[in-house]
């Protein structure tokens, strides 16, 4: 999540009604600060998914304790092999 658009994102969230734990799915989560999302969702769980490595490379540095904490899993998809026919 992006760190300009956190405040938006609570705002947003206060119109609707969510139950005490939700499943996230990120896509495209690249650069962005997983532990807001977390902040937001806790005690759910988020799955991350990216095409990027290098951006993979910098989420699972940047969200180490959450994985390590069973709230996040972080997935790794090539582009080719999502939507490209072999």
């Amino acid at each position: 999540m992006n760190r300009h658009a956190f405040e938006l994102w609570k705002w947003t969230l206060g119109f609707v009604a969510l139950p005490e734990e939700v499943e996230v799915l990120d896509i495209g989560c690249g650069g962005g600060d997983i532990r807001l999302m977390a902040e937001i969702f806790s005690p759910s769980r988020i799955y991350d998914i990216d095409i990027s490595v290098d951006m993979v490379a910098l989420l699972e540095e940047t969200a180490r304790g959450l994985v390590d904490q069973g709230m996040v899993e972080i997935y790794k998809y090539h582009w080719d092999k999502m939507f490209c026919k072999p």
